[in-house]
C-alpha cells in the first residue's frame, strides 16, 4: 500500500512538472502548448505558439520571438504575427456519472518567420 502511494505522488509530481512547463516544443500527443514550427523554405518559417491557460499573451509574444531567434541562429530576422485567445472546451464526467463541462482560452501567436542574411547587433 505504501509503494501504491509513493507510485502515485511520484506521477502526481511529475505530471505538474510537465503542466507547468511554459517554454517547449509542442508534444501533440501530451498536451496543446508550446511552439509547432514548419521550415517553409531555406530561410522563412511557420511558428505557432500557444500557452497554457495562465499565460498572458505578452509573455507568449516572448516566447514565440525566442523560438524565431532559435530558428535563425545569429542571423536578423522580420516576422508578421497574429496574436488571438483559442478557446477549448472539454467535457467529462464525474465519478457518479454525472456529465459536466469547462473551457480555457489559450493565447496563441501565429506568423511568418523571415530569416534575414545579416547579422543581429
Amino acid at each position: 500500500m505504501k509503494k501504491i502511494a509513493i507510485i502515485t505522488l511520484y506521477l502526481g509530481i511529475l505530471c505538474n512538472i510537465g503542466c507547468t512547463s511554459k517554454y517547449g516544443k509542442n508534444h501533440p500527443m501530451f498536451n496543446t502548448t508550446g511552439y509547432f514550427d514548419k521550415q517553409l523554405d531555406e530561410n522563412t518559417f511557420h511558428l505557432r505558439y500557444r500557452s497554457n491557460a495562465l499565460t498572458s499573451i505578452e509573455e507568449t509574444k516572448i516566447y514565440w520571438n525566442r523560438r524565431a531567434k532559435e530558428l535563425c541562429g545569429n542571423l536578423a530576422f522580420e516576422s508578421i504575427q497574429d496574436e488571438k485567445m483559442v478557446r477549448e472546451y472539454y467535457s467529462m464526467h464525474n465519478g457518479f456519472g454525472d456529465p459536466y463541462s469547462y473551457n480555457y482560452d489559450f493565447p496563441e501567436v501565429v506568423g511568418i518567420v523571415k530569416c534575414l542574411k545579416i547579422k543581429e547587433e
